[in-house]
């Protein structure tokens, strides 16, 4: 995987050197299985136009809740997303779905909202603009049906 991916190289010594797949893997069968898994979602990424994560595992791993937050998986994928993107170390849940944002992934599309004024686009946010309405929308309704 990292020699297909050089921006990789230094990510895959940390990993080995660190003992994290050690950590995360209960045996060399499932340590197989994980690294084997991870570089799957490595090589499909970044993506273009940006996914929900769930929708991106499915697609890619076979299991939409396979990069849920707290799995070996997520852990070490989401480590090679911060080295594939340059994202810097962090945090908590906004630092961990702005990471996977940077990959084009989106964490949570119906929650996340932005409010708008003056967008158009649809038949609903004209009416709001002609009425000088702000109108809220979800991150999926951006990212299904981007404004022209």
């Amino acid at each position: 995987m990292c020699s297909e991916r050089p921006e990789l190289a230094d990510w895959g010594e940390h990993i080995r050197v660190s003992g994290l797949v050690r950590r995360l893997a209960r045996d060399p069968e499932s340590a197989r299985a994980l690294l084997t898994s991870t570089a799957t979602a490595l090589r499909s990424l970044p993506t273009d136009p940006a996914v929900s994560l769930p929708a991106f595992a499915a697609r890619t791993l076979g299991d939409a809740h396979a990069l849920d937050d707290g799995t070996p998986l997520a852990t070490l994928v989401h480590s090679g997303v911060r080295a594939l993107t340059g994202f810097p170390d962090g945090t908590g849940a906004e630092w961990r779905r702005e990471a996977w944002a940077c990959a084009g992934l989106l964490k949570d599309a119906l929650s996340s909202t932005v409010l708008t004024l003056g967008l158009r686009g649809t038949p609903a946010l004209d009416w709001a603009t002609g009425t000088g309405e702000p109108a809220v929308l979800t991150l999926r309704q951006l990212t299904r049906t981007p404004p022209a």
